[in-house]
């Protein structure tokens, strides 16, 4: 993630505040699966691929618990 932080705003009292200004951007890489790695991220969402649905699967599968679509 890119942008600015102001790093001034929590010097006084109160709750902690985090502000970002400026041209902001998230950096999100190829939009193809580099091989042999999983797929992540936007690349999960890539259409026509062969194993589209099993990619979201595994991506989303949580201490291996099996998963149905």
């Amino acid at each position: 993630m890119g942008g600015t932080i102001d790093k001034e705003i929590n010097k006084g009292k109160g709750p902690f505040v985090f502000r970002l200004h400026g041209q902001n951007y998230h950096y999100i890489g190829t939009l193809l699966r580099e091989e042999g790695n999983k797929p992540r991220f936007a690349q999960l969402y890539i259409y026509q691929t062969e194993n589209e649905v099993q990619n979201k699967i595994d991506a989303s599968r949580c201490n291996d618990k099996k998963t149905t679509v």
